[in-house]
C-alpha cells in the first residue's frame, strides 16, 4: 500500500462496524445499511468510471479527469481511479502524465495485468522516434521544419549546432537553414576549425569582443553571410575590421558595430568598404569637430547610397547638428528608419520627407542613449510606402533642446498614417491648447506617453489621447495624471484600450478608480511601481474589476514584497482574476512557493514567469502539477537547479521552460 493513502473516509462508511453491546433490530440494522451504503458507493464509482470513459470520448478531458479525481477519493485503495487519469493524459498525448498515474496504480494494485500493460505501451510510444528531417520532401523540410527550428537559435562557436551531427542527411538540410553564430574573442585563438567549415552558409555572425585575432574574411564574398553585429572596435583594430569588412561586402547587408569607449570610426570609410549595405547600426561613433562630414564629402552626387534604408547612430560623443542631419538625408535618400542619438536641433523635422520620401520610423533623442528602446519594438517597415512616418519616437526630458512646435508640426503631418508613437517631451511652454478638433489619429494603436521633468514642465501631447479612436496599447507615467488635469480628462476618456502599461515614481493611487472604471476592455495589464502599492486596498480592488483581464505583468526586478502582503495579493489574484492566461511577476518575495501553490488553481494558466532565486527544489518541482501550463519562464536561474529543471522537464515533456535574467 502507498504510505500516502490518508483520506479513507469514505471506505471506512462501508467497513464492517463491530458492535460491543446490542439492542433489539440494532444489530441486523447497522449490518444492512453498511451493506447497502457500500453498495452505493460501488454503484457511484461505476458510475463515475462509465461517464469519464464516455466523456473522455467526447474529448472532455477535464471533465472525465474530475470523475477520475472523485473515484480515487471515494476509494484510494483501488487502482481504478490512477488507471482512468492514466488513460486520459495517454488519450490527450501526455504520455509522460500517464505512466506517472500507471505507475501510482501499481504501487496500490502491483499484480494488475492491465495497468502493466498500459505502461508498457506508453513507453513504446515514447520511445518511438520518427525521423521527419529525412523522410518528409526536402520543399517541405526546407521551407517549414528547418525554418521553425533555427529562426531564433545562435550556436556558439565552440558549442556548434548539434542538428548538423546527427547525420549527412541532417547536415546537408540544415546547412540550407539561417545558421546564426556567437564568438567571443577575448583570447587568442583563432576561429574554431569548424566554423571555417561552415563558412559559405553561415548568415549571421555576432562577435562579443573584437580583437586582432578576429579574422572573419573566411566568410567571403562567395558565401551566405548576411548580418554581422560586432563590439570592442577600437583605434587598434580599426584598419583590420575595415579590411576583414571588405573580404564579406559581396553578401553583406546588415552591420551593427559597438565602439569601445573614447574610440573613432568613419561611417563613410564603412559605407565605402560595403555601398550595398542595407542596414547600418553605429553605436558610440563620433563626428570630428575639426574634419565635419561635409569637408570629406561636400556634395550629394559625390557619395550617394540609395541601398541603405535604416540608419542607426548612437551614443555619439557630439550631438547631431541641423546640418549633419540634412548632409546625412541627402546621402541616404531610401532611408525607411532613421535614429539619431543625441540630437539637439530638429529644424530639420520640417523637411524631412523632401529629402526621405519613403521614412517610416524616426527615433531622436537629446540623450546618448534613450531610456527607452522604441526600436526594437516598432512596426515593420514597408518597402513601398511613401505616405508618411508609421512610427515616431521623440525624447527630450528637460525641455531645453527640441522645439514643441517642430514636433508638434511633425506629428500633425503625419497623423494620417502614424501607428506608433513615443513622446518623452517637457516643456516649459503652455501646451493647455490642442490642434483642431478635426485633427486625427486615425491608424495610431499604440501611444507610449512619458512626460518627465520637475513639476513645472507641461505635459506635451496630451492630447493625442483624445483623438486616436483606434488606439489599442498604452503605456503611461500616471504620476502626471497628478499635474495635468487635461491629461487627466483625456484618460478618463479611453474606453477601447485593450493593453495598458501604468508607470510612477512618486507613488499615489487617487486615479486608479477613474481608470478602473474604462478599464472594461484592458486585456492586458503591466503595473510597474513598488510593492508598497501593489498591496493597496484600492488597486486590488480594480483588479477585480476587470473582467476581460487575461495577462498580467507586476513589479519590477529591484522590488521586494513583504510574505504576508504577497500571500494577501496572491489569493486576491486567484479569487477575483480567475481568467488569467499569463502571470509576470518580477519582484521579489520569500513566499513565493505558497504563491505557486495557490497559482495552479487558475482554471486557464498558460504562461507563467516567476524568480527561480526565490524557490526551493519543491518549489520548481511543484509547476509539473499545473495542468493547462504551457510556457514557464524562470527568473534568474543558476547553475545548482539545472539537475532540478531537468527532472521537470522529464515529467512535463509538453511544458516549454526558458531562462531569463532579470
Amino acid at each position: 500500500m502507498r504510505s500516502a493513502m490518508q483520506d479513507l473516509f469514505w471506505v471506512n462508511l462501508g467497513q464492517p462496524i463491530t458492535l460491543t453491546a446490542t439492542h433489539r433490530e440494532c444489530n441486523s440494522i447497522v449490518t444492512e445499511s453498511t451493506l447497502r451504503i457500500r453498495q452505493c458507493l460501488t454503484r457511484v464509482t461505476t458510475l463515475l468510471e462509465q461517464r469519464s470513459l464516455a466523456l473522455l470520448k467526447c474529448a472532455q478531458f477535464d471533465t472525465a479527469l474530475r470523475d477520475a479525481e472523485a473515484i480515487l477519493k471515494l476509494d484510494p485503495t483501488r487502482a481504478l481511479g490512477y488507471l482512468l487519469k492514466g488513460k486520459i493524459y495517454a488519450h490527450q498525448g501526455r504520455q509522460y502524465r500517464a505512466v506517472q498515474q500507471f505507475d501510482k496504480g501499481l504501487d496500490v494494485d502491483d499484480e494488475n495485468q492491465e495497468l502493466s500493460q498500459r505502461v508498457a505501451n506508453v513507453e513504446t510510444m515514447i520511445n518511438k522516434r520518427v525521423d521527419f528531417i529525412s523522410q518528409l520532401p526536402l520543399d517541405i523540410v526546407s521551407t517549414n521544419l528547418v525554418p521553425l527550428l533555427m529562426e531564433d537559435a545562435v550556436w556558439h562557436a565552440k558549442k556548434p549546432c548539434h542538428y548538423l551531427h546527427v547525420s549527412k542527411t541532417w547536415r546537408q538540410r540544415f546547412m540550407l537553414g539561417n545558421l546564426q553564430y556567437r564568438v567571443n574573442d577575448n583570447s587568442e585563438q583563432h576561429y574554431p576549425y569548424e566554423l571555417m567549415q561552415l563558412s559559405r552558409h553561415i548568415h549571421s555572425l555576432h562577435i562579443d569582443n573584437y580583437g586582432m585575432h578576429s579574422d572573419f574574411s573566411f566568410l567571403s564574398n562567395e558565401g551566405n553571410l548576411r548580418k554581422i553585429n560586432v563590439n570592442g572596435i577600437s583605434s587598434v583594430n580599426d584598419t583590420h575590421f575595415l579590411a576583414c569588412l571588405a573580404g564579406v561586402r559581396g553578401s553583406l547587408k546588415h552591420l551593427e558595430i559597438g565602439l569601445r569607449a573614447s574610440s573613432w570610426l568613419n561611417m563613410y570609410d564603412i559605407l565605402q568598404v560595403c555601398p550595398d549595405l542595407k542596414h547600418l547600426a553605429l553605436c558610440g561613433a563620433s563626428w570630428d569637430k575639426d574634419e565635419p562630414i561635409s569637408a570629406s564629402y561636400p556634395s550629394q552626387q559625390q557619395f550617394l547610397r540609395p541601398a541603405l534604408t535604416t540608419l542607426e547612430l548612437r551614443n555619439l560623443q557630439i550631438p547631431i547638428s541641423r546640418e549633419h542631419a540634412l548632409l546625412l538625408m541627402e546621402h541616404f535618400p531610401s532611408l525607411r528608419s532613421l535614429a539619431l542619438c543625441p540630437c539637439h536641433d530638429s529644424s530639420f523635422l520640417l523637411t524631412l520627407h523632401s529629402y526621405c520620401p519613403f521614412l517610416q520610423h524616426l527615433e531622436i533623442s537629446t540623450f546618448t542613449s534613450p531610456s527607452y528602446d522604441m526600436m526594437r519594438r516598432c512596426i515593420d517597415m514597408k518597402s513601398d510606402q511613401q505616405d508618411g512616418l508609421r512610427s515616431l519616437y521623440v525624447e527630450d526630458q528637460d525641455g531645453d533642446w527640441l522645439n514643441i512646435d517642430h514636433v508638434r508640426a511633425l506629428m500633425v503631418n503625419n497623423c494620417e498614417t502614424l501607428e506608433s508613437m513615443m513622446l518623452s517631451v517637457g516643456t516649459q511652454q503652455d501646451d493647455s491648447i490642442p490642434p483642431s478638433p478635426a485633427l486625427q489619429f486615425p491608424r495610431l494603436k499604440r501611444f507610449y506617453y512619458h512626460p518627465i521633468g520637475d513639476d513645472q514642465l507641461r505635459c506635451f501631447g496630451w492630447w493625442v489621447l483624445s483623438h486616436a479612436p483606434a488606439l489599442e496599447s498604452l503605456d503611461i507615467y500616471y504620476d502626471a495624471l497628478e499635474t495635468c488635469r487635461l491629461l487627466r480628462g483625456a484618460f478618463r476618456g479611453i474606453q477601447q484600450v485593450k493593453s495598458l502599461t501604468l508607470r510612477t515614481r512618486r507613488g499615489g493611487m487617487e486615479h486608479w478608480i477613474p481608470w478602473a472604471a474604462m478599464s472594461t476592455h484592458v486585456q492586458q495589464l503591466t503595473i510597474l511601481v513598488p510593492p508598497v502599492i501593489l498591496k493597496t486596498p484600492i488597486l486590488l480592488h480594480g483588479l477585480g474589476q476587470l473582467k476581460q483581464l487575461t495577462d498580467l505583468s507586476l513589479g519590477k526586478r529591484k522590488h521586494v514584497m513583504d510574505a504576508g502582503d504577497f500571500l494577501n495579493l496572491a489569493t486576491h489574484l486567484v479569487t477575483n482574476c480567475r481568467g488569467l492566461r499569463a502571470l509576470d511577476i518580477k519582484f521579489s518575495t520569500t513566499a513565493l512557493y505558497k504563491g505557486v501553490i495557490l497559482f495552479s488553481t487558475f482554471d486557464h494558466l498558460q504562461r507563467l514567469s516567476l524568480r527561480a532565486d526565490n524557490l526551493s527544489i519543491t518549489g520548481i518541482l511543484y509547476f509539473g502539477e499545473y495542468r493547462e501550463l504551457k510556457h514557464l519562464t524562470l527568473y534568474n536561474t543558476s547553475p545548482s537547479m539545472e539537475d532540478t529543471l531537468t527532472d521537470l522537464q522529464d515529467c512535463s515533456p509538453n511544458l516549454t521552460l526558458s531562462r531569463a535574467s532579470l
